[in-house]
Formats: C-alpha cells, structure tokens, sequence
C-alpha cells in the first residue's frame, strides 16, 4: 500500500489552539468499556486494594462486572457519590468531594430557603380573604405565586382577573353621555 503525502493546507491556528489535526474519532468515546482490576482501580486512586475492596462490599461501587473488574471513570464517580467527603481520604478525589460537599451545603440551604419562600407565599395567600379582594383576584394570586392552577383541571392560561371594577374613568369614551 503506498502512502498518499498530505495534502490539504492548514490555517494557522489561534493562540493556545492545538496544530495537530482532528483526531477520527472521539477521545471520551475510547475511555468507555475500559475495564481495570480492583487492585489497579486502587492504584489509579493512591489507595490500598483493602480500601477499594470494601468500597464494593459498602455499595459505595456498584458497577462491578461479574469478573470482579471496574469501569475506572464509572466507579471514581459512585465514590465520590456514596461516600462521606470528611471520611474520604485519597487525594485524588478530595477536590472533588471538596467540591460535592460545597454543593451539598448549598442544596440543604437552597431548599431551607424554598420552604421558607413557600409558607409565606402561604401564609400571604390565607390572609387575602380578610383583606376585601374578590375571589377570583385571589385565585389568580394564587396562580401567580406557584404556577399552578388550584383548579382540578389543567390551565394553560391565568384566570380572567377584573382589573378594574365600577365605573369607567371619566377620560374613556365609554364614560361619556350619548350625544
């Protein structure tokens, strides 16, 4: 078989962009179905084959194939998942428990703060009634505040809201006498 040279050109590429040309297939594509033992997984990680062993006997890796051998990306992630960031002492994966113990935080924050949000939208909502303000107001209030129609059936749209009950201003052709 004889070899054709290249001959298409290539631009100059930008600064920090690579020169080489694009590889025929997928970089992330080649990493899948990759299987390693146990004991490589533990030094891929900087951890006793001890430690990885009993991560499969807690469940903190479930992806174990019948042969005992771990997909490496899959089984980083359940770790980092099932396992408790303060006890999880391989370097190789305290940023990233770092990080999914910050996110944690925020989410038990995020979700104090939502209960908190939803009750006083309540509690506003019960208080209408007292106020004067039609029912109807109320509902689309209510439809306003949560996004849901208090309805049975499913609304796409508000419910009709008056939005000015008595009579007409005096400045609108409606107000004026017929001539």
């Amino acid at each position: 078989m004889t070899r054709q040279p290249n001959t298409h050109t290539q631009e100059p590429a930008a600064a920090g962009a690579s020169t080489s040309a694009p590889l025929p297939f997928e970089p992330a594509d080649l990493a899948q179905g990759v299987r390693v033992t146990q004991a490589d997984f533990a030094r891929m990680t900087g951890v006793s084959r001890q430690t990885v062993s009993q991560w499969v006997k807690l469940g903190k890796i479930r992806a174990v194939y019948p042969d005992g051998s771990l997909d490496p990306a899959r089984a980083a992630r359940e770790v980092i998942k099932n396992t408790d960031p303060a006890r999880l002492r391989a370097k190789i994966f305290r940023v990233a428990t770092e990080d999914a113990a910050g996110l944690r935080v925020r989410v038990a924050t995020l979700e104090r703060e939502l209960s908190a949000a939803k009750t006083y939208i309540e509690a506003l909502i019960n208080a209408l009634p007292g106020m004067g303000i039609s029912d109807i107001q109320i509902e689309y209030l209510e439809w306003l505040a949560t996004g849901e129609s208090v309805d049975t059936e499913e609304d796409s749209e508000p419910p009709a809201l008056p939005l000015f009950e008595g009579p007409a201003p005096a400045d609108t052709p409606e107000a004026d006498p017929p001539p």
